[in-house]
This record gives C-alpha cells, sequence and structure tokens, in this order.
C-alpha cells in the first residue's frame, strides 16, 4: 500500500512561540513588536550586508551574517506572533 501524505503540521519556529506571543503582558506584547537592533548591531549587520552584495565577506564574515540572519527570522516569528496576538485582543 503507497504511503499516505502526512497531514500532521511539521514543528516549527511558530509552534514554538505562538503561545509566547498570546500569552504575556499588554506590555510586553508591545515591547516584542517594537524590538530592533540597537545602533552598533544594525551597522554591523549594514556592513556585512554591504560586503555580502559585493561578494568580499571572508569566512569569519559570512557566518556572522548567517548569524545575524537566523537571529532576524526568530525576532521577526515572534514579533508577528504578538502582533496577531494583539489584533485578536483588539478585534474582540
Amino acid at each position: 500500500m503507497p504511503d499516505e501524505p502526512a497531514t500532521e503540521t511539521p514543528l516549527t519556529l511558530h509552534h514554538i512561540l505562538r503561545p509566547l506571543g498570546q500569552d504575556v503582558s499588554t506590555e510586553l506584547r508591545h515591547a516584542l513588536i517594537d524590538l530592533r537592533l540597537d545602533e552598533a548591531a544594525q551597522r554591523r549587520y549594514d556592513e556585512l550586508a554591504d560586503k555580502n552584495t559585493a561578494d568580499t565577506l571572508d569566512e569569519r564574515e559570512r557566518q556572522e551574517l548567517a548569524d545575524f540572519v537566523a537571529l532576524n527570522r526568530f525576532v521577526s516569528t515572534l514579533k508577528a506572533e504578538a502582533m496577531l496576538a494583539q489584533r485578536r485582543l483588539v478585534a474582540s
């Protein structure tokens, strides 16, 4: 008998962060939504991104940029979940 397609949703970052975005105070939810890099980190990210565009990153810088990207993905997901929770509260 052929394998049936999986009907379960794979575990993703959204599954981990969704409860956090929902089960926090309004103040924390707003703080999560407003998360940003500090000025020094933003400058470093911009520098790495420019070097990446110019294809002049060394291996250490390539890993540093990958770390920024991974962190950004995590924070963006957290912020999205907090925004969704905020919209649900406002709508109810």
